[in-house]
């Protein structure tokens, strides 16, 4: 799945993968269309839990890891972009093309 986020994004094909913690690996896909960055972070061993926020029972949502912050990572990638203005001027969705 995290291969068709590279490619609907027109991303160059290869990823970079990195250690972020023993259980959580981040892959960025770089060079992409209309500078849209791709980063994924896989949890090792995660359930589907917001890592960093309040845990939910493991028997209903799988087990909480507390090696990331999701809200942190969210923020970091955010602050760290901005929305250009030829994003503004096309539909959600389309190339512009």
């Amino acid at each position: 799945m995290d291969g068709e986020l590279g490619s609907k994004n027109r991303c160059g094909p290869d990823p970079v993968d990195s250690a972020v913690a023993a259980d959580v690996t981040r892959r960025e896909y770089l060079d992409c269309a209309h500078h849209a960055d791709v980063v994924l972070y896989t949890i090792h061993g995660g359930g589907h839990q917001w890592f960093g926020g309040q845990a939910l029972p493991e028997w209903s949502v799988g087990p909480d890891r507390r090696s990331i912050d999701a809200t942190g990572q969210m923020w970091a990638f955010f602050r760290e972009r901005r929305l250009r203005s030829e994003a503004l001027e096309r539909p959600c969705g389309r190339s512009g093309t």
